[in-house]
């Protein structure tokens, strides 16, 4: 017997929020906390796509 996999957004449906099945939900290389927003600001600062006082920039990632 297998776990069954955190839920996944289902991306096509936006801006509602929908989940895909558990027979659809892709298995392989999924980060932890990939969807939590705050692994995603840590990954644009990281990558220096965002900036600490770039108030535009962070609104719309939030708006995300």
């Amino acid at each position: 017997m297998n776990r069954t996999p955190r839920p996944f957004p289902d991306v096509t449906k936006l801006p509602s929020y929908h989940y895909l099945s558990v027979d659809n939900i892709p298995l392989d290389k999924r980060e932890p906390d990939d969807f939590q927003p705050r692994a995603q600001i840590r990954k644009l600062f990281a990558g220096k796509n965002i900036k600490c006082r770039d108030n535009e920039t962070i609104e719309e990632f939030a708006e995300k």
